[in-house]
């Protein structure tokens, strides 16, 4: 459905292989969305929150949510897979990740 030469953008939040690395990105998750509680609030409340729902995916995927993350390099070998071309990320913090690919001209 997309264009010849469309840009197809994905916005989501992606595996890491590595259990340690997985730790290291849960704890960086954590302090960030307490530094930014304390920054939009003064307090820790939203973090709290977020605590308390187990919102950190990286730290407490729960099997049966719907968002069942694939690592980035997976999801980057499938877009070349179907054909993209020009595949990149743009952005990437603590586990989520903007990356792009274009759908190629036809020859």
């Amino acid at each position: 459905m997309l264009a010849e030469k469309g840009l197809f953008i994905v916005a989501d939040v992606v595996a890491h292989p590595d259990e340690t690395v997985r730790k290291l990105v849960a704890d960086a998750l954590d302090e960030s969305v307490r530094k930014r509680s304390l920054e939009l609030d003064g307090n820790t409340s939203a973090f709290d929150f977020f605590q308390r729902e187990g919102w950190n995916i990286f730290r407490q995927l729960d099997p049966e949510d719907i968002d069942k993350p694939s690592t980035l390099f997976d999801q980057m070998k499938w877009l070349e897979q179907a054909g993209f071309a020009q595949i990149g990320v743009a952005w990437m913090l603590v586990g989520h990740v903007l990356f792009s690919a274009r759908k190629p001209a036809h020859a």
